[in-house]
């Protein structure tokens, strides 16, 4: 039962063990203790979940700070291994990738941790419940598609929660290029203004 316990739960009874609290429970306290952890980990069911990944992981200089955040759905019932939903590359290694449900130590890739993705209903008209985030993600598992601008990790985890495809990491990557594009246009358009007046 140990390896299907909640990340949370082992932290919360290791930190008992290392107290030594965790010998003076009886077993039946040792019991409702673990149920109420895994109980308040699946509360997380369908929650959005990412976690930052970089681009150069396997260069000698792979802590420079290029990368990017890899989202997916987080699955997680009392006593179950906790899976994610998220686009994987394919098996005969195309890197477009495929949706599929891994195991969350396969997500991580060797991060400690995850972020939990917040959504307010300000900016989405609706928000799907865990439960209903998890359907929507199993139903598109097995589908193809992925595409960096149009329908990445990102995209695919906001659908689920929200169904409206959209993700913050090309919008501000597009609002970055035109903002870059306005400062060479403009900077282009100042050069020749002044470069005229100069003639003058």
């Amino acid at each position: 039962m140990a390896s299907k316990l909640s990340r949370f739960t082992e932290r919360m009874v290791s930190g008992l063990v290392r107290c030594g609290d965790w010998e003076n429970f009886t077993d039946e306290q040792k019991e409702t203790f673990i149920r109420g952890c895994e109980n308040l980990s699946a509360q997380n069911n369908g929650m959005v979940i990412f976690v930052e990944r970089s681009l150069l992981k396997h260069f000698p200089f792979s802590k420079l700070p290029v990368g990017y955040s890899h989202y997916g759905i987080y699955v997680k019932k009392p006593f179950c291994s906790e899976m994610v939903i998220h686009y994987v590359p394919d098996d005969d290694g195309d890197v477009k990738g495929i949706v599929r449900e891994t195991s969350l130590d396969d997500f991580l890739d060797g991060a400690g941790s995850f972020e939990i993705r917040t959504f307010s209903s300000k900016q989405y008209q609706h928000i799907y419940s865990g439960e209903e985030t998890v359907q929507r993600a199993r139903s598109k598992l097995g589908c193809r598609g992925y595409d960096l601008i149009f329908n990445n990790c990102e995209h695919f985890a906001t659908w689920c929660k929200t169904g409206e495809y959209r993700s913050s990491q090309c919008e501000k990557g597009i609002k970055t290029l035109f903002n870059v594009a306005g400062f060479l246009v403009g900077g282009a358009a100042f050069s020749e203004a002044f470069g005229n007046l100069w003639k003058a």
